[in-house]
C-alpha cells in the first residue's frame, strides 16, 4: 500500500512596523527655583501661574505668551523656561522650544522634567543621539519618577532605531524610498484594498470625529498615490485586508510610548497579506486627543499598512519616527507622496523580489510582550524554512504562551503541529500523529489560515478512514464541509 506524503506547510512572517513613538511633554509642575539663582519676582510668578492655567486648558499659544512675560520679569526663572519650551512643543515648534529647554537644564541640571521634555524635543527634530542622552539624564535623576516608564521605553526604542538605521548611507532630497525600504518592502498587489473598521462607540475616549479623521487620512493617501492605491470599506471583518481598531490602551504595543501601531503580515515575495492598525483614543498625557495629533498618527499608521515599513529621517515627513502631540496642522509632504509612488512603481517592483530582512525592521522596546512574540515567531519561521520542525515548534509554543490570542502565532503553531502530524502519519506512527492533529486543529481554527486548516482536516480524515475510525472521521469531514476551501 502506498501512503500519501504530507508536504510541509510554510509559516507566515509577522512584523510590527510600529507607529511613530510619541514625543510627550511632562505634566506641568510649579517646582522650585534653585537657591543659587535669584527668586522670581511677584510679576514673574503671576504671569507664570497664568501660563500654567492656560496649559491646563490646552491653550499653548496663550500659555507661551504668559511664560515669555514671566521671563521678561525674571530671565533666570527655570520653570518658565521649561514650560515655555513645553508650550512651544505643543504648538509643533520644537526648533523654538530647544533653546528654552537647554536654558532650563543649564540653570538647573537636576530638573528632571526639563530633561524629559528636552529629550522629546531632540527626538522631534531628528537628533536621536541627543534625545537618548537627555532621556538617560532624566532616568539618572528620577529613576522612579512618574514619567520614568515612558522615558525608559522611548530611550530603548530610539536606541533600537539608531542601531537599525546605522547602515543607511543614501539619503535623497526628494524622497526617502531607500530609508523606508531599508529592510525590504511589502505592498498590496490588487486594488482596492478592503478596509474593516471595528465598532468603537464603547471604547473609552472614542469620539465619532476620530473615525472621520481616519477616513480622510485614507483619502489623502489614495489621492497622493495618483491612482496606484485605492480603498474599499467592508462591514465583514473576515473580508477585511486592513483591520482598524480604536483602543484606549496599547498595553501590548511595541513600546509604552506609542500613539498607535501597525502589524503587517507579508509574504516572501514582497506582497502584503494583511495589516492590523491600532489607534489610541486617549493620549499618553491623559488629556483629550487633539484632532491634529490623531490625524498625524492615522496618516503615519496607514503609511506603514501600505508598505512604508521604515521611517524617514526628516521631521517634516509623515513617516518620521516621532509623532508630536501638537496643535499644528499636518499633511502629507511632497516627499511622502513621491516615496509612495515609488513604492508602487518600478522601484518597488525591482525591490520586492529581494524579500524582507527582519533584523533591519526591528522597532520599539525589545522587552515588550509584542516584540518578544514577534521575535519568537520570526525565529520559528527561519527554523521552519531550514526544515527544523522541533526547534520551530518550541519557539512558537513560547510565543503563544506570551500571547495566546495572536492569530498569526496560532496559525503558525497549528501549521507546525500539522506538519509534525504529517511526518508521524508518513512514518505510520498513528498514535503520535493523532496527538498532533488534535493540537493543530484548534490552533488553526483560532488563527487565520483557512487553507492550512483545510489541508490538515483532509489529512486527518484520511488517517481516520484508514484506521476505520468512522465516527471520528465523520466529525472531521463535517468540519471540512463547513470550510470555504477547495
Amino acid at each position: 500500500m502506498r501512503w500519501p506524503v504530507c508536504s510541509l506547510l510554510s509559516l507566515t512572517l509577522l512584523l510590527n512596523v510600529g507607529g511613530g513613538a510619541s514625543a510627550q511633554a511632562p505634566a506641568f509642575e510649579k517646582g522650585h527655583q534653585p537657591s543659587s539663582l535669584p527668586a522670581p519676582s511677584k510679576a514673574a510668578v503671576e504671569s507664570y501661574n497664568a501660563g500654567v492655567v492656560y496649559m491646563q486648558d490646552s491653550k499653548p499659544s496663550e500659555a507661551a505668551a504668559k511664560f515669555r512675560e514671566s521671563l521678561v520679569a525674571s530671565p533666570d526663572f527655570v520653570n518658565a523656561h521649561c514650560n515655555l519650551g513645553t508650550a512651544l512643543m505643543m504648538q509643533g515648534d520644537p526648533q523654538s522650544a530647544l533653546p528654552e529647554l537647554k536654558k532650563a537644564v543649564e540653570l538647573d541640571p537636576h530638573m528632571s522634567a526639563a530633561w524629559a521634555t528636552l529629550g522629546s524635543c531632540y527626538q522631534s527634530i531628528g537628533q536621536t543621539q541627543d534625545a537618548v542622552q537627555s532621556f538617560h539624564r532624566y532616568l539618572q535623576i528620577a529613576p522612579t519618577g512618574s514619567m520614568a516608564p515612558k522615558v525608559k521605553a522611548l530611550s530603548q526604542s530610539l536606541e533600537v532605531e539608531l542601531k537599525r538605521t546605522q547602515g543607511i548611507t543614501k539619503v535623497d532630497a526628494d524622497d526617502y524610498f531607500s530609508e523606508t525600504t531599508y529592510g525590504g518592502l511589502a505592498r498590496w498587489r490588487k486594488m482596492p484594498i478592503r478596509v474593516y473598521i471595528a465598532p468603537a462607540d464603547a471604547v473609552p475616549g472614542y469620539k465619532p470625529m476620530y473615525l472621520e479623521i481616519f477616513k480622510q487620512a485614507l483619502t489623502d493617501w489614495e489621492q497622493a498615490s495618483g491612482g496606484k492605491v485605492s480603498f474599499e470599506f467592508v462591514t465583514d471583518q473576515s473580508k477585511g485586508q486592513i483591520t482598524v481598531a480604536f483602543t484606549h490602551s496599547l498595553r501590548n504595543a511595541i513600546t509604552a510610548a506609542e500613539g498607535g501601531h501597525t502589524m503587517i503580515v507579508p509574504d516572501s515575495k514582497g506582497g502584503m497579506i494583511g495589516a492590523n492598525i491600532s489607534l489610541l483614543t486617549v493620549p499618553l498625557t491623559g488629556d483629550e486627543l487633539s484632532p491634529n495629533y490623531a490625524r498625524r498618527v492615522d496618516l503615519h499608521e496607514i503609511g506603514h499598512a501600505l508598505g512604508l515599513l521604515g521611517h524617514s529621517k526628516n521631521p517634516d515627513d509623515i513617516m518620521f519616527a516621532s509623532v508630536l502631540p501638537s496643535t499644528k496642522s499636518v499633511a502629507l509632504t511632497a516627499r511622502d507622496v513621491k516615496t509612495l509612488t515609488m513604492l508602487y512603481g518600478e522601484e518597488g517592483t525591482n525591490l520586492a523580489s529581494k524579500g524582507i530582512d527582519t533584523s533591519k525592521l526591528v522597532s520599539g522596546d525589545p522587552t515588550t510582550v509584542m516584540n518578544r512574540v514577534l521575535t519568537l515567531n520570526n525565529e520559528a519561521k527561519a527554523l521552519m524554512d531550514a526544515k527544523k520542525l522541533p526547534e520551530a515548534l518550541k519557539k512558537l509554543e513560547q510565543a503563544r504562551a506570551l500571547d495566546p490570542d495572536d492569530p498569526v502565532v496560532n496559525t503558525n503553531l497549528g501549521s507546525v503541529y500539522g506538519n509534525m502530524a504529517g511526518l508521524m502519519f508518513n512514518m505510520r506512527d498513528f498514535t503520535d500523529a493523532d496527538v498532533y492533529y488534535k493540537k493543530a486543529i484548534p490552533m488553526l481554527e483560532k488563527g487565520s489560515g483557512q487553507t492550512n486548516l483545510g489541508l490538515i482536516l483532509k489529512n486527518y480524515s484520511l488517517m481516520l478512514h484508514r484506521q476505520n475510525r468512522t465516527a471520528e472521521a465523520a466529525k472531521i469531514d463535517a468540519k471540512l464541509a463547513n470550510l470555504n476551501v477547495q
